[in-house]
């Protein structure tokens, strides 16, 4: 008669020292701590030269005034000094009322720009090309690009919408005050076009976003979910209907 005996585990040469040999900082940050802190040593030291150093020299200034040559600490005045500020107030609905419109429009423009893409056959690379081209712009070219647009005088928006009647009729039914538009100094017209400026170059993050989660959604299950169940017994092979799950 024969008896199978299991066969005994391998053991791993150089197996793990005991945790009671380990240090209290290698059982709290990792045996290789040491290694990890020489690699992130640059990094830390370049985040804290260029992040961290800024935001706490900005704090301790925001805590003085200047008087001529001579810097005086001041505490929380400054911070104080805000609340009844009513410029600091309309400053603060401003940055709420342009994020709230921006973003919303950057979602939604971006998500019918990655929609567009997704399901064109032709053409989708030259609508790519164009729609990402405000992300390869640098923003400074960007700002000062939109500035020589929207110039009362020599502007190519007050130029077109002058030669195609869209500028006076806009006068008319008093959308704007005066013709020609001044876009950045009236303070009617400076929200929407810093808006515009602003959902024109951040589209294309967007629409990147967008693209890349409907390309991760298996589009080759295009079949209806009641179709994809097959009961035992129905006379179809299960190996036939790859995918199909079977009850």
């Amino acid at each position: 008669m024969t008896v199978l005996r299991p066969r005994p585990s391998p053991t791993r040469s150089g197996a793990a020292a005991p945790a009671a040999s380990l240090s209290g900082l290698q059982r709290t940050l990792g045996r290789d701590w040491r290694l990890a802190t020489a690699f992130l040593a640059p990094t830390g030291l370049l985040i804290a030269a260029l992040i961290l150093f800024p935001i706490v020299s900005s704090v301790f200034t925001s805590t003085t005034e200047r008087h001529g040559a001579e810097t005086v600490f001041v505490g929380l005045d400054n911070y104080t000094a805000l609340v009844d500020d009513p410029i600091f107030h309309t400053g603060v609905i401003n940055s709420f009322v342009f994020t709230a419109y921006a973003e919303i429009f950057k979602v939604t423009l971006g998500l019918i720009a990655a929609l567009m893409l997704h399901h064109m056959r032709r053409g989708r690379s030259v609508l790519a090309g164009i729609i990402l081209l405000p992300w390869v712009v640098p923003t400074v070219v960007t700002a000062f690009t939109w500035r020589s647009l929207f110039d009362p005088i020599f502007g190519s928006v007050n130029t077109v919408l002058t030669a195609t009647g869209v500028g006076p009729l806009l006068a008319s039914i008093g959308l704007v005050s005066s013709w020609p538009a001044e876009w950045l100094s009236d303070p009617a017209l400076a929200m929407p076009a810093v808006i515009l400026v602003n959902v024109w170059k951040g589209i294309p993050f967007f629409t990147v976003t967008f693209l890349a989660g409907l390309k991760a959604i298996d589009s080759g299950s295009t079949r209806p979910p009641w179709l994809m169940v097959r009961r035992r017994g129905s006379g179809s092979a299960t190996s036939r209907c790859p995918g199909c799950v079977t009850s």
